[in-house]
């Protein structure tokens, strides 16, 4: 895909800091694909590239306000999901290194209110690596928004979610919880005295000179902040929630430029003792081909014929969606942040590592799942599935058909009420990747919940013989009266 010189010249590409000169020729392929992944709607936001301390790349595309036609630069403030992570890991870790906290006290020796099977049980490295084996509750829709969307406090938020009972035993293994970095915020304010907003500005926002980071609360005035989207029910405002709700596990906004200034803080040392920084970026505990850190998974990243260690986080929350990347031997850093739900950013974020690496990139292309939710949401489900017809007319290899995307929107089709519709992705689904156990499985799904039983034993008993040992498939046919053997 090529670019004319006028368009790159839209794309505010800009250099600065210290250590080797980034080529041009890097500068300008970053530049390109970032304009390509936004001409195909699958950026808006503001992005940041460094190699070696230097940015190579930086700049903003599309809209922080729709409505005012505000565009997006490097000083737009995002709402950075579980990126936020992170930050509370350091600040935990500076109480350590303060000798205010210890990574094998419990629970309750910080908050001896705490239910005594899991505060007694659980301690501050298993939270801070995921291996609590407690979670969220499961909200539906009407329960979420009673809570999100009302005020509350610290408090609050820890008794209404972090309260489920374990399903494995403490350290025994990982499994992803964000309530367990809420329980770290309430430790955090007990330790402190203060609130978990004042800590943070304490000991890490204020000594770096993070300005531009903070607790995204609704009621205040935070200029430059961008307002958040979602294509997922049709493009328009993302559904309204209170971010400061998500407290110590999702409640931050920052900008690329802080978020730059972040990881150059990490790598020459200006925050935590150099044992707390190790910490962070250990491999603690195993989580599916990959680790966690304190804050960070770490993993090994195929770039071209490289295989590069790599410490990063994803955030996504209602109306925004994020990564950092770093590069940990390499000294590179990828920050893509969106005020957009749903973007492709793994994606994108290796794309741009592999071109700071020499290695020739994927061009950026237009995922089917995406074309079908823009039509399904616009204008139906006929023109959507006129609209696949002509995709493979021009030939599904010139688009993405990513398998998890497309089951994902089935999923989503179901959770919103509209099973038919549903149905018909999932039917295109197994028609792309009929080697796809998810894809029939949920398949399955739509046309029971249409009553269209034998088509749905159908797709079941396909999905069982992709995946011969898989109990909700079994339960499934059991549930039609079938036997699963």
């Amino acid at each position: 895909m090529s670019l004319s010189g006028s368009r790159l010249l839209l794309l505010a590409v800009l250099v600065g800091g210290f250590g080797c000169a980034p080529s041009p020729e890097s500068r300008h392929e970053i530049s390109r694909l970032m304009a390509g992944y936004h001409e195909i709607g699958q950026f808006q936001g503001a992005w940041l590239v460094a190699d070696s301390g230097r940015v190579v790349s930086k700049g903003g595309l599309g809209q922080a306000n729709r409505e005012w036609s505000v565009p997006n630069s490097t000083d737009t403030r995002f709402n950075l999901g579980s990126i936020t992570k992170q930050f509370t890991a350091a600040l935990v870790l500076s109480l350590v290194d303060d000798g205010l906290v210890r990574l094998d006290g419990p629970i309750s020796e910080y908050l001896p209110e705490y239910r005594p099977d899991v505060g007694s049980a659980v301690t501050i490295h298993h939270l801070l690596s995921h291996s609590g084996g407690f979670f969220m509750p499961r909200l539906s829709r009407d329960e979420y928004d009673a809570f999100f969307q009302n005020k509350h406090t610290s408090d609050e938020i820890v008794k209404a979610l972090t309260g489920t009972d374990p399903v494995f035993e403490a350290g025994s293994r990982f499994g992803y919880s964000s309530s367990g970095y809420i329980v770290l915020g309430a430790v955090v304010e007990r330790v402190t005295g203060q609130s978990y907003e004042d800590a943070l500005q304490a000991r890490i926002l204020a000594p770096l000179g993070l300005r531009d980071t903070g607790v995204a609360e609704h009621e205040r005035i935070v200029p430059h902040r961008a307002a958040g989207y979602q294509t997922n029910y049709g493009w328009g405002n993302a559904h309204f929630k209170r971010y400061a709700n998500s407290f110590s596990s999702g409640a931050l906004y920052s900008t690329v430029e802080d978020l730059y200034a972040w990881d150059e803080a990490l790598r020459r040392g200006r925050v935590l003792s150099a044992e707390s920084r190790r910490l962070l970026f250990e491999r603690h505990v195993e989580a599916a081909a990959r680790y966690y850190g304190y804050g960070w998974f770490i993993a090994e990243q195929a770039v071209g014929d490289l295989t590069l260690p790599i410490a990063y986080h994803a955030g996504d929350t209602s109306g925004f969606s994020a990564i950092v990347v770093r590069a940990l031997e390499a000294d590179q850093l990828i920050v893509l942040l969106t005020n957009t739900e749903g973007t492709h950013y793994r994606e994108i974020a290796f794309n741009l590592l592999g071109v700071l690496n020499g290695v020739e990139p994927a061009e950026p292309r237009a995922y089917v799942a995406d074309i079908l939710r823009k039509a399904i949401y616009t204008e139906g489900r006929a023109p959507a599935l006129a609209r696949y017809e002509e995709i493979v007319a021009d030939g599904l290899h010139s688009y993405n058909t990513d398998e998890g995307e497309l089951v994902e929107l089935g999923y989503d089709l179901m959770y919103a009420g509209r099973p038919e519709d549903a149905a018909a992705v999932l039917e295109v689904a197994t028609e792309i990747h009929p080697a796809s156990h998810d894809a029939h499985y949920y398949l399955g799904k739509a046309r029971e919940s249409l009553g269209r039983g034998l088509e749905a034993v159908s797709s079941y008993r396909r999905a069982l013989e992709l995946r011969p040992d898989d109990e909700a498939t079994k339960k499934a046919l059991e549930r039609l009266g079938q036997r699963p053997g």
